[in-house]
C-alpha cells in the first residue's frame, strides 16, 4: 500500500492523502473522491508509511497519466 499526497484545486493550502496499490511517481494526475466531487488532482509526494491522523482513507479512483507531466522543479 502506497500514501500519495494530491494537490487537488481547492481554496485549502493544504494537500490530501489517498491510497494506492500501485506507486506513482510525483507529477502524474489522478482521479479522486472529494466530498461528492471527482476532481483531477496532481501527485506530490509518496510514502510507505501511513499519515499518523487515524483518519481513514480513500483510494484514488484513476491514474490519468503513466509518466509524471510536471517536473519536480515546477512541484517544488
Amino acid at each position: 500500500m502506497y500514501y500519495l499526497d494530491v494537490a487537488v484545486p481547492v481554496s485549502l493550502d493544504q494537500t490530501f492523502t489517498y491510497t494506492s496499490e500501485a506507486i506513482l511517481l510525483a507529477g502524474v494526475r489522478v482521479k479522486v473522491s472529494f466530498g461528492r466531487r471527482k476532481l483531477v488532482g496532481v501527485v506530490v509526494g509518496v510514502s510507505h508509511e501511513p499519515p499518523k491522523n487515524g483518519i481513514e482513507l480513500k483510494s484514488i479512483e484513476e491514474v490519468l497519466d503513466h509518466v509524471h507531466i510536471y517536473s519536480e522543479t515546477l512541484l517544488s
